[in-house]
Formats: C-alpha cells, sequence, structure tokens
C-alpha cells in the first residue's frame, strides 16, 4: 500500500474515532469554541441519520436547522428519503416546486 495513502486513511480513522466519541449537542448548544472547518453527524439516538463537512461548521448546522424548509437541507432530505422521492437537481422536482405544488393542495385535516 502507498505510504501516504495509509498514512491518510490512520488519520481519517482517527478523525471518525473522534467524532464517534463527541457528546450529542442539540444546535442551541454548540458551544461558541466552533468556529471552523470540520464534520458534522446527526444522529437519531443511536442511528447515524448524515455526516456533512463544512468550512464553517456553527453555520452550516445552523443552516440545516432553520425553521424555513428552504433552508434546512437535512431536514428536506430526509422527507425526500421518507416520501421516496429521488435527489434531483432538475427544476421540476427542486424544493422550490415541492414547496409550490404543496401550497396549492387544500389543506389535509392532520392525523391525531
Amino acid at each position: 500500500m502507498d505510504k501516504r495513502f495509509e498514512a491518510r486513511m490512520r488519520a481519517v480513522i482517527a478523525a471518525f474515532d473522534r467524532l464517534m466519541d463527541c457528546s450529542p449537542l442539540s444546535p442551541t448548544d454548540l458551544p461558541i469554541s466552533i468556529d471552523g472547518g470540520g464534520v458534522y453527524l446527526f444522529s437519531d439516538g443511536l442511528t447515524h441519520c448524515y455526516v456533512g463537512r463544512a468550512k464553517n461548521v456553527r453555520t452550516r448546522i445552523m443552516q440545516h436547522t432553520r425553521l424555513r424548509i428552504l433552508d434546512a437541507p437535512f431536514a428536506f432530505r430526509r422527507a425526500r428519503e421518507v416520501l421516496k422521492l429521488p435527489a434531483t437537481y432538475a427544476a421540476a422536482r427542486s424544493r422550490k416546486q415541492l414547496l409550490a405544488d404543496a401550497s396549492k393542495q387544500p389543506n389535509q385535516p392532520s392525523a391525531r
């Protein structure tokens, strides 16, 4: 195995181990010290749902968790998975178009 590749893989494994050892946080509990780039993991209990990387982790996590769906890519991605809608860059199935289509539908009664 190439020595550089082997060294890089050891670094990736070490970084993964550090990520998995982190305590879970909610977006409102992010320490001020998180001000640079890195990798983040969204989990639901012991189920890991999404891994992302960003130049500014704090900003990216806050973008994922905004209340507006156009600004919440993680929530939209999870909705696509639940609804079994394939990811696409086509305008016809974009977030904007799906939201516009949903707004044309009559209000459905909520299940209780």
